[in-house]
């Protein structure tokens, strides 16, 4: 399950420097659970686990979690 992230994580990384955004945008490739779309867009990526009445969205061991907060310490950073 992939759900995109508020326009507002975009615009910040829009706002660095080309080279501190590129760095921002190389980690984001490198990272579990994150995707970065053509058009800048952050897309957080969620396992769906498929059970025989139900189907659930877990963060197993948080992994989408750190790597976005990761990325917001990157970008928070780079704006000092």
């Amino acid at each position: 399950l992939k759900i995109s992230i508020p326009r507002a994580l975009s615009e910040r990384m829009e706002r660095l420097p080309r080279e501190c955004r590129l760095s921002i945008e190389q980690r984001v490739h490198d990272l579990r659970r994150l995707e970065l779309t053509q058009d800048g867009n952050v897309l957080a990526c969620f396992p769906l686990i498929c059970r025989p009445y139900w189907n659930s969205v877990e963060d197993t061991n948080d992994e989408t979690a750190e790597s976005l907060h990761q990325v917001l310490q990157l970008i928070s950073f780079h704006e000092l």
